[in-house]
């Protein structure tokens, strides 16, 4: 782009010079028959120098324009990163502790007798700080993508600790703990992991199912979170947004 606008400049710059030669040329004829060969050399000295530095002039502004801009891009692609850097790891710690507190839930249902009642930490979950928010709306600013609002949408409420916790509150208050949780677990794992969660996997015996319960520890972060929050990480791990 910035080549091709250069290219059109030296044409125009060309074309003006032609242009002015020629009606240079037409008065040749003026200034030779009064004998004034030196200001006709003057006035065609002064011309192509005021064609050309006004040509330099446009080049030289159209250029630093250009330059600003790529520096603000720049500048602004810094700021993406670093807003996504943010999010991606808070949002990551965040769903992962969800999927801790459900796994050790889950295990001492298993484990537990029928009649035992099973306390939920569900104050090991971790909440976002309110830089997190700020980041949040700071990156809407910056991008008006579709993953952007998909982040707000999904998120927004969990970055706001006044609303978690009182939203927490009163499901607990009304439905329990166990409510709460799954709530939290369908919003954010995967399908797999709601299953197994379920106590699905009760059908495999109590020593079989502690098993895999253990196994889902060391999944990757890609496995435990649905298809929906992993398009929003793939988002946040992407570069360069501005262009």
């Amino acid at each position: 782009m910035k080549n091709n606008k250069i290219k059109i400049y030296g044409i125009a710059l060309v074309v003006s010079l032609f242009t002015f030669l020629i009606y240079s040329h037409s008065q040749q004829k003026y200034y030779l028959d009064k004998d004034k060969f030196i200001d006709w050399v003057q006035f065609n000295t002064n011309g192509i120098l005021v064609i050309c530095g006004f040509f330099i002039t446009i080049l030289t502004f159209v250029i630093t324009l250009q330059n600003n801009q790529l520096a603000e891009r720049n500048r602004k692609n810094q700021d993406i990163v670093k807003i996504k850097v943010l999010l991606r790891k808070e949002i990551e710690r965040y769903i992962k502790t969800i999927d801790y507190v459900a796994n050790l839930y889950s295990y001492n249902v298993v484990m537990s007798g029928a009649d035992t009642i099973i306390y939920i930490d569900i104050e090991k979950i971790h909440t976002f700080d309110d830089k997190v928010k700020e980041a949040l709306y700071d990156l809407m600013r910056l991008d008006d993508s579709s993953e952007v609002s998909a982040i707000y949408d999904i998120f927004v409420d969990s970055l706001d600790k006044k609303y978690i916790f009182k939203k927490m509150d009163e499901a607990i208050s009304q439905f329990g703990k166990v409510h709460f949780l799954e709530e939290l677990v369908y919003t954010y794992l995967s399908s797999e992991r709601k299953d197994i969660y379920n106590h699905i996997g009760l059908k495999k015996g109590q020593q079989d199912f502690a098993q895999i319960l253990e196994e889902l520890k060391d999944d990757e972060f890609e496995k435990i979170i649905n298809p929906r929050i992993n398009n929003i990480i793939r988002y946040l791990d992407e570069k360069n947004m501005c262009k």
